[in-house]
């Protein structure tokens, strides 16, 4: 009796165990083997959700970037070749750069009238007289001041002016300088863009026939515009009248101013 009562007891045990496993580790009364299966379905199936979503993310962000690159219409003349010349001269696309300089050393310049493509690169006008002479830079030019008197005459103090900066003089004797005055003229080169000079005989000078009171070589070393002239403030007759009063000359009196 006892035997049969424990058998019983062993087959309940038992019979319960088996229905407790099969609530607690299978799902919906499925076996272990099952459940484990179900459970690697579902989360197969969110990972593949998962990614779905991702996916579609991406694509929406490369389709909202497609739009707004097909909204913004490129200018008259754009290339898309020219998206990859940034390190190009001219900008970022490959146009023209505004700021750019645009002269270039054979690029001409008038420097006498300002206008742009002219001859007359490197070339500086002197001024002589009411005469303009153009001169191109490197040019040895000669002025030279003609004086003709109706007599003699017994002195002269005058002064020459002219641009240093575009004209450099070249030093000369005497004799050369003032071909009439010669030895006795007193001068002085010294003086930036000016030379004074005087010289007075009791024999006089005789400028009778038209002669050089004062002729002098100069290089062109600069561009614009300058000019060489020569003011005669003292100029006397021998034993007589002024030929100059205030650098105003008698009538009787010419004087020219030339350049070669």
């Amino acid at each position: 009796m006892n035997a049969k009562k424990t058998i019983a007891i062993l087959l309940c045990a038992a019979a319960l165990c088996t229905a407790t496993f099969a609530g607690c580790g299978g799902q919906n009364g499925a076996t272990p083997d099952e459940a484990a299966v179900t459970l690697s379905t579902k989360s197969q199936g969110q990972g593949d959700n998962i990614n779905t979503k991702t996916n579609d993310a991406v694509t929406e962000a490369a389709s909202q970037n497609s739009n707004s690159d097909s909204s913004v219409k490129p200018t008259s003349g754009y290339d898309k070749t020219d998206k990859n010349t940034s390190g190009q001269q001219g900008g970022s696309h490959g146009l023209p750069d505004k700021t750019a300089p645009t002269t270039r050393e054979d690029y001409l310049v008038d420097n006498v009238n300002g206008a742009p493509g002219s001859s007359s690169a490197k070339r500086c006008t002197i001024t002589v007289g009411d005469t303009g002479y153009p001169k191109d830079v490197g040019d040895t030019v000669t002025y030279t001041y003609l004086l003709k008197t109706p007599k003699s005459i017994e002195n002269v103090q005058a002064v020459l002016t002219y641009d240093g900066s575009m004209l450099k003089l070249k030093e000369a004797e005497a004799t050369d300088t003032f071909p009439v005055l010669g030895y006795s003229t007193v001068y002085n080169t010294a003086i930036s863009n000016t030379i004074k000079f005087n010289a007075s005989a009791i024999s006089g000078f005789d400028f009778t026939k038209e002669s050089a009171l004062i002729t002098l070589e100069f290089e062109v070393i600069g561009t614009g515009g300058c000019s060489i002239a020569t003011a005669v403030e003292i100029m006397d007759e021998v034993g007589g009248a002024e030929y100059v009063t205030d650098y105003v000359f008698d009538s009787r009196v010419t004087h020219t101013e030339t350049l070669e």
